[in-house]
């Protein structure tokens, strides 16, 4: 269109030349002119293409008004065109010279398949039901691009269930609610009619189930309906809590009553640990109100020795703590009183363990789970024995919490130290779990509770027995039999009597407690005393 009335004048000629890789259609083309070029009318032979140039010529006449060239076409791109603008060159001259060189955009090369988005990149729990995405978009790059009587699969990992499809908008064409029953990774989206004049738009939200020790993008592929696969990320899981241990100790096998380092739990999400839980999706079953709980479970061949301390040090997440209890021996049960409005923080201290001798060499590991922190386990479900809607066989998020080493040898070398009136002892230089009974002096003779004294000399609670009845202890290790009966100075050792000067007493802890170098030496160990500590050092 000239600029200006007037602005070619007499003979003129307008070359259109395409960029390379692109050449233009002649059976295709169609030239008409209007406004002040009205009346123009082209012979065969006024036009003419040669490759990537259209040529026009023709002549102006004079008007008052701009005069316009309308030009039809298609063009042919080649194997080596570039996707993206196709931007010509235009040239026009006339009876005067040069009127005009420049550039314009006719259109926009580009390849069958579609453009995806995400309005934002949510932040979803993992182990919760109902995690709702935002809006999804995906658009044709051309018309007809997705084929109708098809399906176009919006496939997640494997270790992510869609329980939801919502169907926001679409235009263009048409599709069908996809089949969505819970159990699987993906949606097939029915494709009912293609797009004909313009590129369709198809926006909808999914609503998704994450397996509870799963975290990172959830990045969907798209594919089928006629287009190549493609791929987005349409949300981000994170984990409901992040537990960690202060400090890996080494646990030996066969071996009581050792302490754990401090265990801190802490929320990945506001509100990830709560009281109130999905028993399944919303759809598919029911809302608990109550009964929320943090579970902690040990490596099959260890068991709790007590029941640890539980406090929330960061946040304003209330715990149910005269309800915290051992389990079954292997687990913690700590019930949710109610969620917080903030990133709340669990410390779980005094945490002290006890290894059967079964219990392989290598990682220990603590298994942070329950309903409070993942409910689309298949335990916390209507049925644990079912798989069901949304569900996984995950439930528990595992953190490293000892090192199980060498198993217990009855003849390695051990020191144990006991100092009077202090309930810690320890055996070769780590604090074991508080005594019920602190040492204590007696007519100037130290009385030590015998079972702790047992545990420094490597017997475990299967070689110590108490004789209600006959009110003895006997100690038991490899070819060895201690037997010590309470008022009697009399000790035994594989049968044969031995006199103590002092009879072992029980005290009112309900403890059996005697001077020990007795027998100690019975066991090979040599008790050592450091008048200026009052501490005891038996040494194996």
């Amino acid at each position: 269109r000239e600029s200006a009335v007037g602005t070619v004048y007499g003979d003129a000629k307008v070359v259109v030349k395409l960029p390379s890789n692109f050449s233009w259609v002649e059976s295709g083309i169609d030239i008409s002119f209007s406004g002040g070029f009205s009346g123009v009318t082209l012979d065969p032979s006024d036009w003419d293409v040669d490759g990537r140039e259209l040529t026009i010529e023709f002549t102006a006449p004079g008007s008052d008004q701009r005069g316009t060239i309308y030009i039809a076409s298609a063009v042919n791109p080649s194997r080596s065109a570039a996707l993206g603008e196709v931007e010509v060159g235009i040239k026009v001259d006339d009876e005067n010279g040069e009127v005009f060189d420049g550039d314009l955009v006719i259109a926009n090369y580009v390849d069958w398949g579609v453009a995806t988005d995400v309005d934002e990149v949510n932040e979803l729990v993992a182990g919760k039901f109902e995690q709702k995405t935002d809006t999804i978009t995906i658009t044709e790059n051309v018309a007809n691009t997705l084929l109708k009587n098809r399906d176009l699969t919006v496939e997640l990992p494997e270790w992510v269930k869609i329980t939801g499809y919502k169907q926001v908008s679409e235009t263009g064409f048409d599709t069908l609610d996809p089949e969505v029953t819970g159990e699987d990774n993906y949606v097939d989206i029915p494709i009912d009619s293609s797009s004909t004049s313009s590129a369709g738009k198809l926006k909808f939200k999914l609503t998704l189930s994450i397996e509870g020790n799963k975290s990172g993008d959830i990045e969907a592929k798209i594919y089928g309906a006629g287009v190549e696969e493609t791929s987005l990320v349409i949300a981000k899981a994170v984990a409901p809590v992040i537990p960690s241990i202060d400090k890996v100790n080494e646990v030996k096998i066969g071996v009581q009553s050792q302490p754990l380092a401090d265990l801190t739990i802490v929320e990945g999400k506001k509100n990830a640990v709560s009281n109130e839980y999905w028993r399944g999706p919303a759809d598919f079953y029911n809302y608990d109100e109550s009964n929320g709980r943090i579970t902690l479970t040990l490596t099959e061949g260890a068991v709790f020795a007590n029941t640890p301390t539980v406090t929330v040090t960061d946040g304003n997440l209330e715990i149910s703590q005269a309800n915290v209890r051992v389990v079954g021996d292997t687990q913690v049960d700590i019930p949710i009183k109610s969620e917080g409005t903030k990133l709340s923080t669990i410390k779980v201290s005094n945490i002290n363990i006890t290894l059967n001798r079964a219990i392989p060499e290598g990682d220990l590991k603590i298994r942070v789970g329950g309903t409070a922190v993942i409910e689309n386990s298949r335990a916390a479900g209507a049925d644990s024995a079912t798989i069901e809607e949304g569900e996984f066989v995950t439930g528990s998020i595992s953190v490293v919490a000892a090192k199980v080493v060498t198993p217990a040898d009855p003849n390695a070398h051990a020191v144990a130290t006991f100092v009077i009136g202090n309930t810690v002892y320890q055996i070769n230089g780590v604090d074991q779990a508080a005594m019920d009974q602190a040492p204590y002096l007696k007519n100037d003779r130290t009385y030590l509770p015998l079972r702790f004294v047992a545990y420094g000399l490597g017997i475990g609670d299967n070689g110590i027995i108490w004789d209600e009845v006959n009110r003895t202890v006997t100690l038991m290790k490899n070819d060895k039999v201690v037997q010590v009966k309470i008022g009697s100075t009399t000790m035994l050792v594989n049968g044969a009597a031995i006199t103590m000067d002092t009879a072992p007493e029980i005290t009112a802890a309900g403890r059996t407690c005697l001077p020990i170098r007795f027998v100690a030496e019975a066991f090979g160990a040599v008790v050592g005393w450091d008048a200026a500590t009052q501490t005891v050092t038996i040494t194996l």
